[in-house]
This record gives structure tokens, C-alpha cells and sequence, in this order.
């Protein structure tokens, strides 16, 4: 069995399945989805981030005095928001999926709507999905720094997950296998 990692998500079918990719082997495989505990790892971080801001939030009332200070504890706890996201945007990801895949073989007009749906969804999620993470969390941590309020960290470390979720995805990789799928240079499984 491949690990999630080394594969390529291609098409994704809502609350069901991803189908996946491997360049090596050049195989497809069928991953179920598991919400449950990839929602349940986002709630988990978002409850560490609040109990984590309410703690910073009580050392930050004993450097509230001090400017210099108060913005390398803001950037700090910024760095570890970053941080938390990546790791968490990490096991978010590999558990979303069922840990035993289901290797599948996909006729070319199969192959070809799965493509073409797979390109949808992808400009979707990158340019959209993408677009309103970052700037979601730019917006949030810029607000953390202009009103040194760290209750913004919650909204920049969600934003920032999903970013990273999609970095994990390798969105160049997929683009370029799901358009060699289209015009056919990816022979039939």
C-alpha cells in the first residue's frame, strides 16, 4: 500500500471517496472519507488555540507596558499559530481519509470525466478555497499585530491550516496529472 503522501488526489466526490494517483506505479486508488475525525482534530485545535489564547492573554497583561515587547509576543505567538497549523493541517489531512485504499482501474472515458471534474474542483478549491485562506488569515494576523489582540490568532490559524491542507494536496502535481489525463498521456489502468 502507498502512503497518502506519495499519492495524488485527482477527483474527489463529496462526502464519499477520493480517487488518488500514483505517479510510480501508475495506478489509481479509492480512499473513503472519515469526516468525523478530521472534524474532530480541526474542533480539538481550534479549542487548543482559545485555551492557548486565554493563557497568552494573561502574560500578556504584564508586558502590556512595553511596545518593542509587545509586538515580539504578538509575532511569537503568531509563529506558534503558524506552526500548530502546519502540524495539524498535517494529521488533518492523512486522517481524512480510511487508512486502506482500494486500488480501482478506470476505462479512458472514465478516466477523462474524472479529469475534467478533478480540474473543476481544483480551480475551485485552489482559487477560491485557497484565495479566502490566505486571506483570511492575513487579514486576522495583521489584526492580532494592529490591535494587539491575539483573539484574531483563532481565525488566522483556521485560515492557515487550510492552506497548508492545500499545499498538501500538491496542487502544481495535480494540475499537471489531471491535464495529461485529459489529452490522454496516461495510459489506461
Amino acid at each position: 500500500m502507498q502512503k497518502i503522501d506519495k499519492l495524488i488526489p485527482i477527483y474527489r466526490e463529496q462526502k464519499a471517496y477520493t480517487i488518488f494517483y500514483d505517479r510510480e506505479h501508475h495506478k489509481f486508488y479509492k480512499f473513503q472519507h472519515q469526516e468525523f475525525y478530521a472534524i474532530l482534530i480541526l474542533i480539538i485545535y481550534s479549542l487548543a488555540i482559545l485555551g492557548g489564547i486565554y493563557l497568552a492573554n494573561e502574560i500578556f497583561l504584564y508586558f502590556s507596558f512595553a511596545g518593542n515587547v509587545v509586538i515580539m509576543f504578538l509575532l511569537t505567538c503568531i509563529g506558534i499559530v503558524i506552526i500548530g497549523s502546519y502540524f495539524v493541517a498535517k494529521m488533518y489531512y492523512r486522517s481524512f481519509y480510511a487508512q486502506k485504499p482500494r486500488e480501482i482501474f478506470l476505462n479512458r472515458e472514465s478516466m477523462e470525466t474524472y479529469a475534467r471534474k478533478g480540474i473543476q474542483q481544483y480551480r475551485v478549491s485552489i482559487y477560491a478555497g485557497g484565495g479566502l485562506s490566505v486571506l483570511m488569515a492575513l487579514i486576522s494576523f495583521i489584526l492580532t499585530l494592529v490591535f494587539a489582540r491575539l483573539d484574531f490568532l483563532v481565525l488566522g490559524g483556521l485560515g492557515i491550516t487550510n492552506t497548508f491542507h492545500l499545499l498538501f494536496i500538491k496542487p502544481f502535481t495535480t494540475q499537471k496529472i489531471l491535464k495529461q489525463m485529459v489529452h490522454n498521456e496516461i495510459n489506461d489502468s
